[in-house]
């Protein structure tokens, strides 16, 4: 008797909670899911994608929400360029294959990992490419890898900045959207100053749909070795130049105190607006769906020092 009255009170508590009924998104279905309670399903494609859909049913109304969340799906050539970075793949053909596989699936299904699996391949690709560009010793075919790195990278960022991946940024939770925007914008800087440190022409522009990435440079009078490396005095914000570093976003506005170079002939100024108006450039950009802009890096050699001309 025990026993049934249990059941009953079940079958109670169970006839007054309320659920958001079976349904199916696209390929996926997600089973009969109580209020405030999500349904897990793998990601579409699963033989080339991994990861898991998130379907949250609401917790004021047992409706479920207007779409699943695929932001953890990511697909499987992230790993794949990954592992030809580790490997020490020539870097300006990693970039081509990261451009194509990102037309690729901007063409047909792109996934929100794949926006930030693609930060995180531009971080590491950059570091790679440096150290690669440094260890060439032809001056030419340096210049050469460097301006075909930096254009084929600088195509993959503007892929990733098309109407076309609009809606996968405008998915993302707003910290997150910003946080990973100027991520990229700072490592395709990166990217210019690092194909002006080793070109060979005076000026280069590089034009694409959504940005343009413009070099100038003037050799200074100087019989200094240019090989050497870049000091940084302390305390002193230097524009991110061919060392390595994780692209983190800060609100500080960076001093105007220009930075100086021990026996350096080739030091490129970063012609770019200040992080603080940066920042705010991309809130503006990211809150009203603006995606077309175009970014103009001015790097010029003057007097062996490099100023943050802001």
């Amino acid at each position: 008797m025990h026993f049934v009255l249990f059941s009953v009170e079940d079958r109670l508590i169970e006839d007054h909670r309320r659920f958001c009924e079976e349904t199916h998104w696209g390929s996926l279905a997600f089973p009969r899911t109580p209020e405030c309670s999500d349904a897990i399903a793998a990601c579409p494609e699963p033989e080339v994608t991994v990861g898991i859909v998130v379907f949250k049913c609401g917790c004021d109304v047992a409706i479920w929400e207007p779409q699943p969340d695929t932001n953890n799906c990511t697909h499987k050539w992230i790993g794949e360029l990954n592992s030809a970075i580790e490997r020490g793949d020539p870097a300006e053909n990693i970039s081509q294959n990261w451009s194509n596989e990102l037309r690729q699936a901007l063409n047909t299904n792109m996934y929100g990992g794949d926006i930030s699996g693609s930060v995180h391949i531009a971080e590491q690709l950059l570091s790679l490419a440096k150290q690669q560009l440094g260890e060439t010793q032809d001056q030419l075919k340096r210049s050469k890898r460097a301006y075909t790195f930096t254009r084929r990278f600088g195509e993959a960022g503007d892929l990733l900045l098309s109407n076309k991946s609009e809606k996968i940024w405008l998915s993302f939770e707003v910290r997150k959207r910003i946080r990973e925007a100027s991520a990229l914008m700072s490592l395709l800087q990166q990217s210019a100053a690092l194909m002006a440190n080793y070109l060979k022409e005076d000026q280069k522009q590089i034009g694409y749909e959504n940005w343009v990435m413009e070099v100038h440079i003037k050799k200074a009078e100087s019989t200094l070795n240019s090989d050497s490396i870049p000091r940084r005095e302390p305390g002193v914000y230097s524009a991110p130049m061919a060392t390595a570093s994780h692209a983190t976003f800060t609100t500080a506005e960076p001093p105007q105190k220009p930075i100086s170079f021990a026996n350096y002939s080739l030091s490129p100024i970063i012609k770019m607006p200040s992080f603080g108006a940066f920042r705010m450039l991309f809130c503006l950009l990211m809150i009203f769906h603006y995606f077309r802009f175009s970014l103009i890096f001015h790097c010029c050699l003057m007097d062996l020092k490099m100023r943050s001309c802001i």
